[in-house]
């Protein structure tokens, strides 16, 4: 079997034993998540003991956010990411329930935007209102920003384009109970 090298391997090969010798550590880092409007920060979906989105508090208007699936179908079902106002999040019990059954006006009104057949057929993944971005939300009476995943590692990344000042209320219709939180939007 023949051995293929690559010259930038063998030249960090060498570069290290150079080092070594020399007394010195070489020390390698990945990059990092800075907070630049350039890097996205990610909200993760995941199976915890706590709250089901796990992602950052704060996030630039104009930075990129990234929404990541990191559950399986199997273990929790489907998700979706939408965004609502403050006060059309449901808050009560009875709220809730209704909420995953799609009785409730604003959760009826994602499975509207996304045309969810009676059999949980999704029709349309991706729902984008108002400006490019996520900015839009959920109410009684409008539709908002919203993504629908139903693979593990899927991911969707958006802009935010909300105002600075405003605050991104996001919630799983299917899992209204677990699954929500907000992001504030600064400058």
């Amino acid at each position: 079997m023949k051995r293929i090298r690559s010259k930038k391997l063998w030249a960090g090969t060498l570069a290290a034993t150079a080092a070594a010798g020399l007394g010195l550590t070489l020390v390698t880092t990945a990059p990092a998540d800075t907070e630049r409007r350039g890097s996205p920060k990610t909200i993760r979906m995941v199976l915890t003991q706590g709250p089901l989105f796990n992602g950052p508090d704060t996030i630039a208007s104009g930075q990129n956010l990234r929404i990541l699936n990191r559950t399986k179908v199997r273990d929790i079902g489907p998700h979706f990411f939408s965004i609502f106002t403050e006060d059309s999040l449901p808050t009560t019990n009875q709220e809730i329930r209704a909420c995953a059954r799609i009785e409730f006006a604003p959760c009826e009104n994602v499975a509207k935007a996304h045309n969810v057949s009676r059999t949980f057929n999704v029709r349309r993944r991706n729902v984008d209102r108002g400006a490019n971005g996520w900015d839009s939300a959920f109410t009684s009476e409008s539709q908002g920003d919203s993504w629908f995943t139903d693979e593990k590692r899927e991911s969707e990344t958006r802009t935010i384009s909300a105002e600075p000042g405003s605050t991104l209320y996001y919630i799983c219709i299917i899992h209204p109970q677990t699954m929500t939180g907000s992001i504030q939007v600064t400058d």
